[in-house]
């Protein structure tokens, strides 16, 4: 009997050292998927890093480039110098993280009616927004639309200033240009526009006859 029971014991399975091997493999196969995510994440962003090198240093200002030739035969210096700086901007930002300047809102009366309108300054001018110096010293009215069929309401147009008006605003020529370069310095300054178009614009307020 003593002999029975001493076989029924040897008998018993030992499940212990399955289930430690079962548990190094599975430990073993997340090491191995881990490294395996490891190391395309770090490939990735080397490669994701250099695309934006790539871009930043190869690319980015062949296409400001692009931008600026569009944009100065649709609508000039003034508009060029905004996309310009908002480039310059953007890329300063993404590169350093130098974040871009703020404009205050463009004022509105009755803002949330449905009568609803913009500000204007003495100069038919909104009020608040992204300045330029052709809004701050103007010698013409910007208007944001035109009277007339098809597509007209979505084209703006300007009514230069007479030389009564430019002459009892500035004066002389040569003091509306030192006007105009006080507000580009102003706004170079606070990086609403680039050095090298605050020159242009300088240049051509200097060449400025009403």
């Amino acid at each position: 009997m003593a002999l029975a029971r001493g076989r029924r014991t040897d008998r018993r399975i030992d499940y212990w050292p399955g289930f430690v091997d079962a548990l190094s493999t599975l430990l073993l196969t997340f090491m191995f998927l881990l490294s395996v995510f490891v190391l395309a994440q770090f490939l990735l962003s080397r490669e994701i890093t250099g695309d934006v090198e790539h871009w930043a240093n190869d690319d980015f200002a062949a296409f400001v480039a692009r931008v600026e030739s569009v944009a100065d035969a649709a609508l000039g210096t003034a508009s060029r110098g905004v996309f310009d700086a908002a480039f310059v901007n953007l890329d300063q930002w993404v590169r350093k993280g130098t974040a871009p300047p703020h404009a205050p809102f463009i004022e509105l009366k009755n803002a949330g009616a449905s009568d609803a309108s913009v500000v204007l300054d003495e100069y038919g001018h909104g009020k608040g927004g992204v300045r330029s110096p052709y809004v701050d010293v103007p010698v013409a009215t910007y208007f944001t639309n035109t009277n007339g069929p098809g597509t007209c309401a979505e084209l703006g147009h300007k009514t230069a200033f007479d030389a009564s008006r430019f002459t009892s605003l500035y004066g002389t020529p040569a003091k509306y240009a030192a006007k105009i370069a006080q507000s580009v310095d102003a706004l170079v300054r606070q990086h609403w526009l680039t050095a090298s178009d605050g020159k242009k614009i300088k240049v051509e307020a200097a060449a400025y006859h009403p």
